[in-house]
């Protein structure tokens, strides 16, 4: 393990920490921090340093299509949480209703 007063690496770990400015995480995680890139940018970047080949697809039309329903769905399935926990933690039919049918179903 290398380390000063601000900065510990764990190669057996694979992580690192910086006391200074609190950052830390993977080596992956470091390259982001230090270079100031995106996830997929720093894994091309160090698919480069290490000469490590890094096969790219472009998705199709249907898979483009696929991912934006799927998002939509999680959108959706988002707002309906929010939406319901709001009702059932925060009104007075949640609270007198909702809750204390939860109360007996779990006795």
């Amino acid at each position: 393990m290398k380390k000063n007063a601000f900065f510990t690496v764990s190669p057996s770990k694979n992580i690192y920490k910086c006391f200074g400015c609190g950052k830390g995480g993977d080596s992956v995680r470091f390259i982001m921090d230090h270079e100031n890139l995106s996830f997929p940018e720093a894994i091309k970047f160090l698919a480069g340093k290490y000469r490590i080949e890094i096969e790219e697809t472009e998705n199709t039309a249907q898979e483009i299509e696929h991912k934006q329903v799927t998002d939509s769905l999680y959108i959706v399935n988002d707002f309906a949480r929010d939406y319901f926990t709001d009702v059932l933690f925060n009104r007075t039919e949640g609270k007198n209703i909702g809750l204390s049918y939860f109360k007996r179903a779990w006795i």
